[in-house]
């Protein structure tokens, strides 16, 4: 799910200036990725007028001009190729842009993301907490926790400032993973 879906509850959680730069950075992108793929298929469609042959033989302005014709009439695909120059500068300016969108995107993103992850952090760590206190009750409180994580990543938010936990699968693995809580959530009490 895309993050603009929950506007409402990102200004409650999230700074609100930092909500509406992020929003219409988003909208930035989309509009250049949108103008980068229309601008694209009307390349093909100006590379295949270029192809064709020339409507007409043209033996000299003169007589286009006696014809009623103008300066477009002596090459028929000059139009087109100066719309295909055009759009592809264009198409040079969008791509550069969109590339050059994605630190400043991903700041904003972990920018708003951050609140969110403060937020859930917690109780995050208090099922951890319980899974350290009742290996029985591990199971149950780590799908929580995953559960907590994913909704946030369905919502479009970037959880990179809540480390990653996997749960682990058999009994040898604990250790290793408690010793990795020590650092990643000290706030979890182990035995």
């Amino acid at each position: 799910m895309q993050i603009e879906m929950y506007e409402s509850e990102l200004r409650t959680v999230a700074d609100p200036a930092d909500v509406d730069e992020l929003l219409k950075a988003i909208a930035t992108e989309r509009r250049l990725q949108e103008n980068a793929s229309k601008t694209k298929r009307r390349l093909v469609e100006l590379d295949a007028i270029i192809a064709s042959p020339k409507a007409t033989q043209v033996d000299s302005a003169w007589q286009i001009a006696r014809q009623g014709g103008d300066q477009y009439s002596v090459d028929p695909h000059k139009e087109a190729r100066e719309e295909h120059q055009f759009l592809s500068d264009n198409l040079a300016f969008n791509e550069t842009a969109i590339k050059e969108s994605k630190a400043p995107l991903d700041s904003l993103r972990n920018r708003v993301s951050l609140p969110f992850c403060e937020r859930e952090r917690p109780l995050i760590a208090e099922d951890i907490q319980i899974a350290v206190d009742s290996f029985a009750q591990a199971k149950a409180a780590l799908v929580r926790a995953t559960a907590r994580r994913e909704r946030l990543h369905d919502k479009g938010i970037r959880t990179g400032s809540i480390p990653p936990f996997v749960a682990p699968k058999v009994l040898e693995h604990i250790e290793l993973y408690f010793a990795w809580l020590k650092t990643n959530f000290p706030e979890v009490k182990l035995p």
